[in-house]
């Protein structure tokens, strides 16, 4: 119950509220993660915090205060941690990038002379180098220039009688981890014009 003096020193009708008493600190939204191929293990470090909330880009949403996601494809993708407890709510966002190969384009060429081929995904930053791989043996590209966001990269091949068949599609990143397109590249015989 309720009541107020006013200057005139008169007392208001007695009003009867219900409100909140906040003796909590407000919560403080922060999370880590570790990612592994395509999943992504959070690991919350949030303060003051009872509920939780995650949003994994556009594809997945859970209450679970410690989740692990694995996204379908490559890409940067926005994860957002949600806090509260009874009287406060605070979020925070960061963007995961998940690496890979998204693309790669042309997937055949000639076993002479040279090839530009364009790979698409994500991670895939300044200093990665694209390579072909057979039997074990990789061929390095003469020229690998990523573009500025890690989305793209033209890797510029000499093919001068390499062996032909199918050619596994990499990556190397500068930490030396490597990743693989799922499809083949075809190099086949170069058939020289009449």
């Amino acid at each position: 119950f309720v009541r107020a003096k006013n200057s005139l020193n008169h007392w208001s009708p007695t009003e009867s509220f219900e409100f909140l008493v906040c003796n909590n600190d407000p919560p403080e939204a922060k999370f880590d993660y570790i990612v592994t191929g395509h999943r992504v293990t959070i690991i919350d470090s949030s303060r003051y915090a009872t509920n939780y909330s995650y949003r994994f880009g556009n594809e997945f949403e859970t209450d679970i205060s410690n989740p692990t996601y694995e996204f379908n494809s490559p890409g940067v993708y926005e994860i957002c941690q949600t806090v509260n407890n009874e009287c406060f709510t605070d979020t925070i966002c960061k963007e995961v990038a998940i690496v890979g190969i998204n693309g790669v384009s042309p997937l055949s060429a000639g076993n002479e002379g040279n090839v530009s081929v364009f790979i698409n995904g994500a991670g895939l930053l300044q200093g990665s180098r694209a390579f072909l791989e057979y039997d074990g043996q990789r061929i390095f590209a003469d020229t690998s220039i990523s573009s500025n966001n890690g989305e793209d990269i033209v890797a510029l091949f000499t093919f001068e009688g390499n062996p032909t068949g199918s050619y596994k599609v990499g990556v190397q990143k500068l930490d030396n981890e490597i990743t693989y397109y799922n499809e083949l590249f075809i190099l086949e015989t170069t058939i020289e014009a009449d």
